[in-house]
C-alpha cells in the first residue's frame, strides 16, 4: 500500500504512522464517493432488542450495533469518532446523537430522552458516554415503573375476580336445612323444584 500511495517517497523511510494515517484516511472515506441515505439505512437496520430483559446488554448491544453499521457502511467521515482533535467533531457528535434518538425504541423513551436532551441536559448532545448512561438509566426506570405496574395490575386483577370465583365455586354460601313435619331434615334449596325433588317417585 505505501508503494502506491506514497510514491513520492522511499519504501525503506515510510513510517508505521504514515502508514496508520493512510489506513485510516482510507477507511473513514465513502465508498466511491456516494453518500448513502443514512436516516433510511439506520432505520431498517438498527433496532434497539426489547426481548433483552437485561437493561445494560440492550443498550450495549444497540450502541454496538451502531458503530458496526457505520463501520460497515464506511460512514466514520460523516458521524464518526475517528479523529478526536477534528474542528467538526461536534457537528458529527450532534449528527450521531441525533440518529441514536431517532432510533430508539419503544417511542416513549424516545420522547422522553428527547425532552430531558433539549431541556435538562444538553451537553448529551456532543458525548456518546453521557448519552448512553443517560439511556440506560431511563431505560432501568422505565422497567422499574413497568414491573410496579404489572405488579399493581396483577393485584388488582386478583381482587377483582376473587368475588367471581368464590360465586362460581360456591364459596361463602351457608347451607340451610328445613324439618319437614318435625320427622325429616332436608336441605333448603331455592328454586321453583324443577331441578331436584326430595319426594321419591311412587
Amino acid at each position: 500500500m505505501d508503494r502506491f500511495l506514497l510514491k513520492w517517497k522511499p519504501v525503506e523511510s515510510v513510517t508505521y504512522d504514515e502508514i496508520l494515517q493512510l489506513v485510516r484516511q482510507r477507511t473513514q472515506t465513502l465508498k466511491n464517493k456516494y453518500t448513502p441515505d443514512i436516516k433510511t439505512l439506520l432505520k431498517r437496520e438498527l433496532r434497539m432488542n426489547l426481548s433483552t430483559d437485561d437493561c445494560d446488554a440492550r443498550g450495549f448491544q444497540y450502541f454496538q450495533d451502531f458503530t458496526r453499521i457505520v463501520e460497515e457502511n464506511e460512514l466514520q467521515g460523516l458521524i464518526g469518532l475517528s479523529d478526536p482533535s477534528s474542528p467538526d467533531l461536534k457537528d458529527r457528535m450532534k449528527k450521531r446523537y441525533r440518529l441514536l434518538v431517532e432510533n430508539l425504541h419503544p417511542a416513549l423513551m424516545q420522547g422522553q430522552i428527547q425532552r430531558m436532551i433539549e431541556f435538562e441536559r444538553r451537553n448529551r448532545r456532543t458525548d456518546d458516554v453521557a448519552l448512553f448512561d443517560l439511556i440506560l438509566a431511563t431505560a432501568l426506570f422505565r422497567s422499574v415503573q413497568r414491573k410496579a405496574a404489572l405488579k399493581k395490575f396483577k393485584k388488582d386483577e386478583q381482587h377483582r375476580l376473587d368475588p367471581i370465583r368464590l360465586k362460581a365455586a360456591g364459596a361463602g354460601h351457608a347451607t340451610y336445612t328445613v324439618k319437614l313435619n318435625s320427622a325429616v331434615v332436608v336441605p333448603y334449596l331455592p328454586d321453583t323444584g324443577v331441578n331436584c325433588t326430595i319426594l321419591r317417585a311412587m
